[in-house]
């Protein structure tokens, strides 16, 4: 059974792309004006007694004009002083203030950040290994706080896409996730971090090579290259593990340990690439 992360509470029911994206230039104040619409029905109603007839306001800032015409009322004679007491009361209701939509803006960024940060956590943490073009083992929350945290931000307008296996951020940087069987983790943890060295460019193409190995042939793999690394300091890549698993398939076990043997004797003379010091035992081997 497969192990639950916080990543499965954010995920999408029918795992489609989790899409987060902030604009500056949006309408961040709109709830007000829903959370004011009794206020603002009166306030019409009071207007219309003296003869201004008012739309309802489509924006915050449309509120300023209303209020200012409500504190006006007073110089009308027709108006009771108790609708005019009402009037300046609403006034001050609807009056939220010149910054109320910066700091509504403010306040949404912050909200869409955080949010952000905590799905990109939760992806972070269900992963077993991750990696941009450029770098192996990194980490999507820390590259979208640095870029977040750059001279240029985020920009005015930003949007990022997360899947369960890989997100793009806002610079367009994008980060593949990788989660492999138990059994293929060991595989790669024993023979990159232990029996080999291998280029930093070279971790995601050399882990999608071993995610094909099938799980019959992860221990013969690995002993193949634990008995030729012995003999030489062996540079790991996705061709070198392609051709020994190749090998594997095409012989019988004691055939395949004969050409093993044969790798780790040349090995340590060997001036070729690492391939085709498989291909040539093989060839010795069988011939």
């Amino acid at each position: 059974m497969t192990e639950l992360t916080t990543w499965d509470s954010w995920r999408k029911s029918d795992d489609s792309t989790i899409k987060i994206c902030f604009d500056w230039h949006d309408d961040h104040s709109s709830w007000r004006l829903d959370e004011a619409k009794d206020t603002i029905n009166e306030a019409i109603k009071i207007l219309e007694l003296a003869g201004e007839l008012i739309e309802n306001p489509k924006y915050v800032y449309d509120l300023a004009n209303i209020a200012k015409s409500l504190r006006r009322i007073h110089v009308d004679e027709k108006i009771s002083d108790a609708v005019v007491r009402r009037a300046l009361n609403l006034a001050d209701l609807l009056d939220f203030g010149q910054y109320c939509e910066s700091d509504d803006a403010s306040f949404s960024y912050e909200c869409t950040i955080e949010n952000a940060t905590e799905i990109l956590q939760s992806w972070d943490q269900h992963q077993t290994w991750t990696h941009t073009d450029e770098d192996w083992d990194v980490s999507a929350v820390t590259l979208f706080d640095k870029q977040r945290n750059s001279r240029n931000g985020l920009g005015d307008n930003w949007s990022m896409t997360i899947d369960d296996d890989s997100v793009e951020l806002p610079d367009g940087t994008i980060i593949k996730g990788i989660r492999p069987s138990d059994m293929h983790r060991k595989l790669f943890d024993e023979i990159t971090i232990d029996l080999t060295y291998v280029d930093e460019e070279k971790f995601p193409n050399v882990a999608a090579e071993l995610l094909k190995v099938p799980n019959d042939l992860v221990d013969r793999l690995a002993q193949a290259i634990c008995n030729i690394a012995a003999g030489r300091e062996l540079h790991l890549d996705a061709k070198l593990v392609a051709v020994i698993t190749d090998v594997i398939t095409r012989h019988d076990i004691e055939q395949f340990e004969r050409i093993v043997e044969t790798a780790a004797n040349l090995g340590g003379q060997w001036l070729g690439e690492e391939h085709e010091l498989i291909t040539a035992s093989e060839m010795l081997v069988c011939s």
